[in-house]
């Protein structure tokens, strides 16, 4: 942190966090279908997973703007 308060990597750290909260959600979602699943099962499951994830930190950065001071 600066002398004034701010981090330098802010957003990054902010998007970091959403993604700590969505991702255990949506995994735990998933659990069932991902524990029965197969090799080739458990590829698609991966992308499905990383789309959710992605478009729930997108919903949820709208409230942490790029430009913003942290």
């Amino acid at each position: 942190m600066g002398r004034h308060g701010f981090v330098s990597d802010g957003y990054e750290r902010a998007i970091a966090g959403i993604e700590a909260e969505v991702r255990p959600e949506i995994e735990a979602r998933y659990a069932d279908e991902w524990n029965a699943a197969g090799i080739f099962r458990r590829r698609v499951l991966r992308r499905q997973i990383e789309k959710e994830v992605d478009r729930a930190i997108e919903a949820r950065s709208d409230q942490a703007p790029p430009d913003g001071m942290y």
